[in-house]
């Protein structure tokens, strides 16, 4: 019997189904992305945040500080305030009844993605930059 060159059928899916694993498995891999969704949720978590300690200031008619763990909330990526607090006190943002805050930066930070919102002093507004 003789036999012509090519593959099988059976030796085609076979390598069909290691393709298939390897394309799947391929984006679990990619934990940048997964480090960028969770930076990404943690801005609109924070960005809320902020924005209920400025109602409750002026609903309240009283300063609201928030500190970087009642920002970060149980959350994995990490929270930092930029230029806030010394070594013996814990940095806070402070919100005033007349709507104006302390201002400055909020670092957000999950392995190599990062991102930084700005508070505005005058507005307490907060910029989510890009």
């Amino acid at each position: 019997m003789t036999r012509t060159s090519g593959f099988t059928l059976l030796e085609m899916l076979v390598v069909l189904a290691v393709m298939g694993l390897v394309a799947a498995a391929a984006p679990l891999a990619d934990y940048t992305l997964l480090d960028r969704v969770r930076v990404t949720f943690a801005v609109r978590s924070v960005t809320a945040r902020i924005y209920k300690a400025e109602a409750t200031a002026l609903a309240q008619n009283a300063a609201i500080a928030l500190t970087p763990a009642a920002l970060q909330g149980g959350s994995s990526v990490a929270v930092r305030l930029a230029g806030y607090g010394d070594a013996q006190a814990p940095a806070r943002l402070w919100f005033y009844p007349d709507g104006s805050a302390t201002g400055g930066a909020i670092l957000l930070g999950a392995g190599r993605s990062s991102r930084t919102l700005t508070i505005n002093a005058l507005d307490g507004h907060v910029d989510q930059g890009g």
